[in-house]
Formats: structure tokens, sequence, C-alpha cells
């Protein structure tokens, strides 16, 4: 991960400050399976309503409350006055690829969903949709700044399959002094282009092509390169010798848990 996306999971994890792992846990099973960043319980946020819920303009017969309609979840289910208002904590995992969110679709974005969990005590948010059992604990005035929702953000783009960081989340400062990767020449590019790597030791590389959905599309490099000035060449094909569409595309270079990444764009 980025340097940024390291500093969202660390708040992340937090239990003073973000607080987002107490429901959504993020560490491996006990059978050492990958987190489901989720505790299966059931909570209300104090989500408010989404005045463009289409279902209240349903007919009657369908929703006879029309706008005064309100979910209450697990409640509404149950008929039990302490589980009003309550969903299931939903995993995280390729949570950036499913807006909207909330159990009503009122955010469109997932800087709105740690705004809100961050400064919902703060006025500013509508009323809740179900005002009884608010979680009060973990939630509602975090005290994060813009920049640290911003890194939280980051941190949960990566859970989405396949991610590959973006090139303009890649600062200057992320950028490891043992190597020099330079961006490929000619961009845009048909039908070939050709990478710069400088290496400064004998290390192991790995130099990997990906399209925009995190799919690996070509492996140029998997193997120890010695010291020096190395140049390689991509033909627009995958790993099968297939040619691959016009598009944006990304390289990849890890090295020693170093990880830099430019975009490139193949046009035909």
């Amino acid at each position: 991960m980025t340097e940024k996306e390291l500093r969202g999971l660390a708040l992340f994890e937090d239990e003073n400050k973000g607080k987002c792992a107490l429901c959504h846990i993020s560490q491996p099973g006990q059978d050492g399976s990958p987190p489901l960043f989720t505790d299966f319980t059931y909570d209300n946020l104090g989500v408010p309503k989404n005045p463009e819920n289409p279902f209240y303009e349903l007919p009657p017969k369908f929703n006879p409350d029309g706008e005064d309609f309100v979910d209450y979840g697990l409640g509404g289910i149950l008929g039990l006055p302490e589980e009003m208002g309550k969903f299931k904590v939903m995993t995280l995992r390729n949570i950036a690829i499913t807006p909207p969110y909330m159990h009503n679709g009122v955010f469109n974005t997932l800087h709105e969903v740690v705004d809100f969990y961050n400064t919902r005590d703060l006025g500013g948010w509508p009323p809740p949709e179900v005002p009884e059992n608010v979680n009060q604990e973990e939630l509602g005035d975090l005290g994060l700044t813009e920049a640290e929702v911003d890194t939280i953000v980051a941190f949960l783009e990566t859970l989405t399959d396949g991610y590959v960081p973006p090139a303009h989340l890649i600062a200057s400062s992320d950028i490891p002094t043992g190597f020099t990767l330079g961006q490929n020449y000619p961009n845009p590019f048909n039908p070939t282009t050709q990478f710069s790597l400088d290496l400064t030791v004998e290390t192991p590389v790995s130099f990997v092509i990906y399209n925009v959905a995190g799919q690996k599309v070509k492996t140029l490099v998997d193997d120890y390169m010695d010291a020096g000035v190395h140049t390689m060449t991509w033909d627009g094909t995958n790993d099968r010798g297939g040619a691959v569409s016009s598009g944006i595309y990304f390289y990849r270079v890890v090295i020693e848990g170093n990880v830099v990444t430019k975009k490139m764009v193949l046009m035909k």
C-alpha cells in the first residue's frame, strides 16, 4: 500500500479515533482466513432518511405511508423495540465499487460516509430516520481532520478485489530511493511502448501490467535483476499472447515491499 493508504489503515484500526475496526473486523479469522470486515452484528448508526428514495413514490398498494414511511430494519421484522432502526454491519470488501451507501442509499460516496461517522453529532446533518437505539459510542464525534478522512477512504479503496493504487495516490514521498521507474515512452502508444527501470542493487523484481479493473494483464518480470538500467517492452498483449483493447492501463513495480505504479494509454 502507499504511505497514505497505510495511514488510513492505522486510523481505521485506532480504537480511540477512527474506531472502524471495532465493528468492521480487519484481522484474519481464527482459521487464518482473510478478514471479512464485519462482525455480523446489527446497529443503528443514526442514518438520516433519503429524500430521493424511490420507494416513497410507489403506489399506496405497495407503500401506503408514502413519504412518511420509516424503515425500522431488524426491529421492523422482529417487532422488538430494542432492535428498531438496526441494520446488519456490512462487509467492507469491494465497498468502493458498491455505492450508494447505507441501508437507504442516502450517501453516494465513501467520503460522505466517513464524514458522517466523524461529525454526525456536531450538527449539520438531518435527524436520524429512527432516533431510538442510535449508536452513541463508536461514531458521531471522532475528531478526524479532513486529511485523515481522506486517508481512511484511500484505505477503503484498497479492499477492492485486484486493487492497484492509481498513479495520483502515489506521492513523491512514497517513491523509494533504491530504484527509479521512468514513465513509459511513447505514451499514448500503439502498438508497443518501452519502460526504463534503474536499479541500484541486484534484487528480485515484480513488473506487472493491470487494466483499470485491477485485473492482471501481463507479467513482464518476476525474477532477480542486476543493478543498472533495464529497458522492457510491452507489445499490447496479455499473458496468453492475445491482443488487448484500447484503454488505460497501469504498470506496477514491486521491489522488496516498495511499490510504484504509473498510468499509460493504449490507443488503436
